[in-house]
């Protein structure tokens, strides 16, 4: 709970100091990016993770990293302080508490929809557009394929 609490305030700062809309689902997308190559890049986990390597090179692999994802302006600037101050790893808590932050204020909610087949196309359109006029609200879907299903779809909003 209390790494929670800590997250919360580095997500409302960032929040609170990108007053447009678009920049803020610009940074949000950015620092979703970048969680998701951290959770599945050992390497780099291992690179900006490590303690016993220099700061300077741990910072010049994240300004790397960064300029390789076109991370900029106040998504880069959380990523550096996050990794100035050790707190790299809450990177996924951080990330997922931007998106509420900016589906809040968007007005938009998060739906997660499990197929037992990818959804692409045109199908992922009409699971969407159904999604909004269900929900009444304009929706960030998320489609994770479920094997295990025998068929249908599982979709949950909030």
């Amino acid at each position: 709970m209390k790494y929670f609490l800590i997250a919360e305030r580095y997500a409302r700062g960032l929040s609170q100091a990108i007053p447009e809309n678009e920049a803020l689902e610009n940074a949000r997308q950015q620092i979703e990016a970048f969680a998701g190559l951290l959770a599945q890049s050992h390497d780099l986990q291992s690179a900006l993770l490590n303690p016993s390597i220099d700061p300077g090179q741990r910072h010049a692999v994240l300004n790397d990293v960064c300029a390789r994802l076109d991370i900029t302006g106040p998504a880069h600037a959380l990523l550096t302080v996050l990794l100035q101050r050790g707190r790299l790893t809450l990177l996924e808590d951080v990330a997922n508490l931007v998106g509420q932050l900016s589906d809040e204020r968007l007005d938009r909610v998060l739906a997660t929809v499990a197929t037992p087949m990818p959804l692409e196309g045109e199908e992922r359109a009409r699971v969407l557009a159904s999604l909004e006029r269900w929900s009444g609200k304009s929706v960030r879907m998320t489609c994770r394929v479920k094997p295990d299903l025998l068929g249908g779809m599982i979709a949950q909003i909030g």
